[in-house]
């Protein structure tokens, strides 16, 4: 990602950078679904990180990500 730079900033660990599938959890308990966004995978801690202003569009900036899995999209270009 070109705003963060490819360790991540808690642990030091290689992040992995691809589109993934994600679910937030918001406030008032309920879910949004966002899939392919581009994004970095912390191999250690598992921390999933997007681009500040993407987390605005998607208008999840109060939630938090509870599931992340890299996007079917994403393994079909990497294996074609």
């Amino acid at each position: 990602m070109y705003w963060l730079q490819d360790r991540c900033p808690v642990c030091s660990a290689m992040l992995v950078a691809s589109r993934f599938d994600t679910v937030f959890r918001m406030p008032d308990e309920s879910e949004q679904l966002r899939f392919d966004l581009p994004a970095s995978l912390c191999t250690e801690c598992r921390q999933l990180y997007l681009a500040p202003e993407l987390l605005e569009i998607l208008d999840v900036t109060d939630g938090r990500c509870t599931f992340a899995i890299e996007s079917d999209v994403a393994l079909r270009e990497r294996t074609a």
